[in-house]
């Protein structure tokens, strides 16, 4: 998880401006008269001319993904990882799919929908077994970039005939942690996109990375934005702030809707956890944090909260070793169960989500 931060918390963060047209197709100067020896209104009637015959097409894109978009508002999201996968002294051991289904099948009350992280290691069965058990859509995650089985993996996935996968989030902090560049993303994304041009496409990185001028463009090309918000890393962040924590998830999301006003905002990742008690941290501050942000972020229009995670995960902090220095402790206990599938006060949060057509009219 990242240490660098942009504190957010109770400031404002100025951003510029940004437009898609830098200027106005009818500010053309009258020096173009010179450059194209003809009339100004000559050229914009051809300039025009040609935008329409890519506007069918745009429209029928632009349709597609709003049709899309609108769905993700309308599903509960979780982010899984399979209990059955874990990653000791650098080896890993695959996901089964039997234990996928007996994870899925737990969940299933509450979410009807997923978000993975990988298409290796076994992880690229989730959609079909999602599918199985009645979810409405799968967010699949590639882990990396540059790796052709997983992009074969997710095409076999997405060609399959009724497969729930609405989109592909490319990458999960991998431009934080420097494993690969935007470039690398974009020409992936670009293949895909030729491919498959309804599918939503994007990348998640810690929510400070969208506030970089740099990086405007390349967010703003993306289908929606997915960033993570750990108020659990910032540096005036104590276990005993729960409802500060949950203020601060809206106040970045608030941010981004104004940086980037014509995208939806899908914070993918967010939470307390609910250990270790020796750091301050219990299962109780970690159900107050949630149901204080579903309260304050039930007024925000525009946006997607998922819940992370699934399951606590008692391998991650040796691997987080291998990188950071410090304490990773607490990244054992994400979850919304533990690893033995029990339930924590937390799921109190959470009514049950049966789909639509399931749901009893009063």
């Amino acid at each position: 998880m990242p240490k660098e931060t942009m504190l957010l918390h109770n400031q404002n963060v100025p951003i510029r401006p940004f437009s898609l047209f830098p200027y106005s197709l009818f500010s053309i100067p009258v020096s173009l008269n010179s450059h194209f020896h003809v009339k100004p209104w000559l050229f914009m009637i051809a300039l025009l001319g040609l935008l329409c015959l890519y506007a069918p097409a745009s429209a029928a894109a632009a349709a597609a993904d709003d049709a899309a978009l609108r769905q993700l508002e309308q599903t509960r999201f979780i982010a899984y990882t399979p209990r059955s996968f874990h990653v000791v002294q650098g080896k890993s051991t695959p996901a089964t799919a039997e234990g996928i289904r007996n994870d899925l099948a737990l969940l299933r009350p509450w979410f009807d929908g997923i978000i993975t992280y990988s298409f290796t290691n076994g992880m690229e069965r989730v959609p079909q077994i999602a599918r199985e058990l009645g979810y409405r859509h799968v967010l699949a995650g590639i882990w990396d970039p540059v790796s052709n089985t997983e992009i074969a993996n997710a095409f076999r996935e997405i060609s399959r005939p009724g497969s729930i996968v609405i989109g592909l989030i490319i990458g999960n902090e991998g431009l934080y942690a420097k494993r690969y560049g935007m470039e690398t993303i974009r020409k992936r994304q670009d293949e895909i996109r030729d491919r498959y041009p309804r599918l939503l496409l994007t990348t998640s990185e810690p929510f400070f990375y969208f506030f970089k001028e740099e990086n405007h463009a390349f967010f703003a090309s993306q289908s929606f934005l997915a960033p993570n918000v750990h108020p659990v890393f910032e540096p005036w962040f104590r276990p005993e702030l729960v409802d500060d924590a949950a203020k601060m998830v809206v106040s970045v999301t608030h941010q981004l809707q104004t940086a980037y006003p014509n995208q939806l905002v899908l914070i993918k990742e967010t939470g307390m956890p609910s250990g270790p008690g020796r750091l301050g941290f219990t299962p109780e501050r970690q159900m107050q944090f949630w149901r204080t942000l579903q309260h304050a972020s039930a007024a925000l229009s525009g946006t997607v909260l998922a819940y992370f995670e699934a399951f606590d995960e008692p391998w991650k902090p040796a691997v987080m070793a291998e990188t950071y220095s410090g304490d990773h402790s607490i990244e054992s206990f994400w979850g919304f169960f533990d690893v033995q599938g029990n339930a924590k006060p937390v799921i109190r949060v959470l009514g049950p989500n049966l789909p639509k057509k399931d749901q009893k009219k009063p």
